[in-house]
Order: structure tokens, then C-alpha cells, then sequence
């Protein structure tokens, strides 16, 4: 596994975590979990992708990528 990879598993499972104890402030706006797995897919995309793409880099099914 590459560096970036493994850094990039690393932000993901710190956010979860992060997220998951910080709920109390509930005047905050938040991304789940999900939605900000997916923006990161993006972002670090180097050309456009489909959501099949984004699907299986996030090892989901289609349906549940686009819910």
C-alpha cells in the first residue's frame, strides 16, 4: 500500500472517530461519516468519475453510493 493511500485511510478513520465523539455540539454542522467519505473520494480524484467508479474505490454497491 502506498504512502498516500495509507495516510488517506488514516484522515478517514480519524474523522469517523472524531465525529463519532463529538456529538454533543449539536449547533454545529456536520457531514456524516458517508457524505465526507465520498467528497474525499473526489477531491483527491484526478480526473472526473463516474459513481461507479466512486462505488468501487469505496468498496460500496452502486444503489448505496447514490443514496
Amino acid at each position: 500500500m502506498q504512502l498516500k493511500t495509507s495516510l488517506e485511510h488514516i484522515e478517514r478513520y480519524s474523522a469517523k472517530l472524531w465525529r463519532l465523539h463529538c456529538k454533543e455540539n449539536k449547533n454545529e454542522i456536520s457531514l456524516s461519516f458517508n457524505e465526507y467519505d465520498y467528497l474525499k473520494v473526489i477531491q483527491y480524484a484526478d480526473e472526473p468519475m463516474r459513481l461507479t467508479d466512486i462505488a468501487t474505490k469505496l468498496e460500496v454497491s452502486k444503489p448505496s453510493a447514490s443514496a
